[in-house]
Order: structure tokens, then C-alpha cells, then sequence
């Protein structure tokens, strides 16, 4: 499923199960987390954590269907918000991804994502599981999952094997 979705982050692909490549992850501006966001995230021992702060995310064909942060106020008409890309790496595998959008994300998270479950409904099927805050894919060893909590605080796109 990861591969047919072509997410990619700063244009570095997203696939599931693919080798750790840190000198292609830096060009692509996701860093490997430090101690302290270590401690706030709370990898699983054995789990390497990278990140990228205000990344674009694109999905499906490419740049006509994305998520671009909006970190510049000076288009007062559009609202600010930022993104966060995490990729958690296990025995040099990439092995879950998520995907947040943050800060003022009530605004546009429900739009943003309501777009992306469309796209993903079209190329692939529908959600197999489906609430009001929650919509989740299972195809073959993998589980996408767009989530809303209901306060709209932010929006969150995991991407991982299932267990």
C-alpha cells in the first residue's frame, strides 16, 4: 500500500520497509531526533526516530495533490499552519510513518484531510473502518489510518505494518 499511495516527504519517497539511508534523508531536510524529543516521543527500544518540521507532503501522483505548510503570514487570507513528518526506522527498516498537522490546524486539518480520504477512497477503496474521527485502510501487512481528534486540535496520518 505504501508504494501505491507514492507519499513522500520533501520529495523522499515513503515506503514502508525501505533501508535507512541517512545521507539521503538529511538532503531531503529530515534529521534524526535528539535526546530530548526522544524523551517526548517515546520510541520503541530498538527504534531509530527521524523528523522534519514543516515539510511538504505529497501523495497519489505527485504535486497536484499535497500538504504545504503555511508558515508565512504575509497572506493574511490563508491560515497558518505547520506540519510534522516522523519516520520510525527498526533493524535500518522503515517501519511506521506519521504525518501532523499543527498550529491553527482546526482551521484546515478537516478540509485537508477530508481531500485526502477522497484521493485514497478513488485509488484504492474505502475505508474499512470509518467514524467521525477516524478513518482507517488495511491492505495486505499494512494500516493507514487518518485521524481528527474531535476537538480538530490537529490531524494525523499514520502509515505502519500491522501487528
Amino acid at each position: 500500500m505504501s508504494e501505491k499511495l507514492n507519499f513522500c516527504v520533501n520529495k523522499y519517497p515513503i515506503v514502508l520497509g525501505k533501508v535507512l539511508d541517512i545521507p539521503r534523508l538529511q538532503s531531503h531536510g529530515i534529521e534524526k531526533v535528539g535526546f530530548f524529543a526522544r524523551l517526548i516521543l517515546r520510541p520503541e527500544k530498538g527504534e531509530i526516530l527521524y523528523l522534519s518540521k514543516n515539510s511538504i507532503l505529497t501523495y497519489l501522483s505527485g504535486d497536484e495533490h499535497s500538504i504545504i505548510p503555511i508558515v508565512d503570514q504575509k497572506d493574511k487570507k490563508r491560515t497558518m499552519f505547520g506540519t510534522v513528518a516522523y519516520l520510525w526506522y527498526k533493524n535500518d527498516r522503515l517501519s511506521k510513518f506519521g504525518f501532523q498537522v499543527v498550529q491553527n490546524s482546526a482551521f484546515v486539518a478537516v478540509t485537508l484531510f477530508e481531500e485526502l480520504e477522497k484521493r485514497i477512497t478513488e485509488f484504492l477503496v474505502p475505508p474499512n473502518d470509518s467514524s467521525k474521527t477516524q478513518k482507517a485502510w488495511d491492505i495486505q501487512d499494512q494500516r493507514l489510518v487518518l485521524s481528527l481528534p474531535l476537538n480538530n486540535q490537529y490531524g494525523y496520518i499514520h502509515l505502519m505494518f500491522r501487528e
